[in-house]
């Protein structure tokens, strides 16, 4: 379907946009107006799988305060949760908060912080991630403390009304004095968050794998994503997905040019990820980027672009 936001003008970047969640018939997508700072959130809802939306509901309008990269996720009761960044028109206290919906996205409630002020404030120039599994949410965001900028999770166990658990997700600081523009990925398996990110922490870019028990609050397994087929150079945009104790991970990385990996594991044998790793683009000529992935009946679905057939 067209999307009808009525000649409003989406804030569209290489690294942050629109984003889109869906459960059966219903649809929610949301989205930023331009200017990327000053402008509303929206959200369109479909209910038949996609085929029509509403017109957008503004369900964010920064007066007195700025706001940027919204993300949309559904609650176990298909109501949507949105988080987005808040900072003030001075451009300080840049932190991410959450609002959700009782009316399929007619109206939110009151915005709720899910930062943990000892970790620092949000990185200002990062996109965020939301993930929901019925009663428990996550935002995956990247932090700023004095200018370490690691990977962290909040997570939420009442559907996104409080956020008691917050985690940065490294356990090396990334100290980086500019803004590294990348996101997260995450899923919920039983009591776990398997998540994925980019870090510079040893002086090249590389995609790593944690897994945080969110009984304990602790990390129980971490990983870099050392692979047997590239240079492991300039890793970039990794993405994760899968069930249970299977964990597939795909990503972009400097190779012959920028070409596109996958690789999984089953249990709790992380280490295969250095081993079972397909490049999944079949020539290595072109600029992949851009990959994703989903995990449906025991197969990973994985799609990329190539900067040279656009």
């Amino acid at each position: 379907a067209e999307l009808n936001i009525e000649g409003k003008a989406a804030f569209v970047t290489e690294w942050a946009s629109t984003e889109i969640a869906g459960n059966g018939a219903l649809v929610y997508i949301v989205f930023k107006e331009n200017p990327a700072e000053s402008g509303k959130i929206y959200l369109l809802r479909s209910e038949d799988f996609g085929k029509t939306f509403t017109k957008p509901i503004p369900i964010v309008v920064p007066n007195g305060f700025l706001c940027r990269f919204p993300a949309v996720a559904i609650d176990a009761n298909n109501q949507p949760v949105v988080s987005y960044m808040r900072f003030n028109t001075d451009w300080s206290e840049p932190r991410y908060v959450s609002i959700r919906s009782n009316d399929f996205g007619n109206s939110f409630d009151t915005f709720k912080e899910v930062m943990d002020k000892s970790l620092g404030e949000a990185c200002d120039c990062c996109p965020v991630t939301l993930i929901a599994d019925q009663d428990r949410t996550a935002v995956l965001f990247r932090n700023n403390r004095n200018n370490i900028r690691n990977m962290t999770a909040a997570v939420s166990f009442d559907k996104g009304i409080n956020y008691t658990l917050a985690k940065e997700l490294d356990t090396l600081d990334w100290t980086l004095f500019s803004c590294p523009s990348t996101g997260g990925d995450a899923f919920f398996s039983d009591q776990s968050l398997n998540t994925t990110w980019i870090s510079g922490r040893t002086g090249t870019n590389k995609a790593y794998y944690s897994k945080l028990n969110l009984t304990s609050g602790k990390l129980e397994d971490f990983r870099a994503i050392t692979n047997s087929l590239g240079r492991n150079l300039q890793q970039t945009d990794p993405r994760i997905s899968g069930k249970g104790d299977t964990i597939g991970i795909c990503w972009n990385e400097l190779a012959t040019g920028m070409d596109a990996f996958f690789s999984y594991f089953v249990g709790n044998n992380s280490k295969n990820l250095e081993t079972n790793v397909v490049r999944i683009n079949t020539t290595a000529n072109g600029n992949q980027s851009g990959s994703d992935m989903g995990y449906l009946n025991s197969k990973f679905y994985i799609t990329w672009k190539d900067a040279s057939d656009y």
